[in-house]
């Protein structure tokens, strides 16, 4: 029997492009109304303004044009992704990351859950002072580095880099 294997990411991108094209020919088109927040600076939907608008449904070419324009509008977040991964690579590739993963947890260990608020206080203080986002992805594999050796489940590393602390957690070996 053949093994199942994931399919590749592009392939899984461009499968989304194509439902979320093929879906503007079926779900019906609305549009809420917005205003500045002046706490945040942000766009923000006002309550009970929504109304229903013609619909424009996206065609093949449009679907297939979306792509190169999403990535010129993430180029900088993109191109950071990139530079970040390739600095962990190397990193990675001369074996100092996965010996300084091994070493902080030898030293964490009993004490595995330390980890988790202090990572996502550090992730959270990233987002807050330094506007890190989607920036973060780039670390997770760094924290899987660390935390499989303390017996946690891949979704902490992901948790952690998000700021956030998991719903389940199970406790450190």
């Amino acid at each position: 029997m053949p093994k199942l294997r994931f399919p590749h990411p592009l392939t899984l991108l461009v499968g989304c492009v194509i439902i979320a094209a093929a879906l503007t020919w079926i779900l019906p088109a609305g549009h809420y109304e917005r205003r500045e927040d002046p706490k945040t600076g942000r766009n923000i939907v006002i309550a009970g303004t929504y109304r229903r608008i013609e619909a424009q449904p996206v065609g093949p070419f449009q679907a297939v044009v979306a792509i190169p324009k999403g990535i010129v509008d993430a180029a900088s977040v993109i191109a950071l992704v990139f530079l970040i991964g390739g600095a962990f690579t190397v990193i990675e590739r001369t074996g100092t990351l996965g010996r300084l993963a091994e070493t902080l947890a030898d030293r964490l260990r009993g004490r595995g859950l330390v980890v988790i608020p202090v990572a996502s206080v550090a992730f959270s203080l990233g987002g807050i002072l330094m506007q890190m986002q989607e920036e973060l992805i780039a670390f997770v594999p760094m924290l899987l580095l660390l935390t499989r050796p303390l017996g946690f489940p891949p979704v902490t590393a992901v948790a952690m880099s998000l700021g956030v602390q998991p719903l389940e957690q199970r406790s450190a070996r």
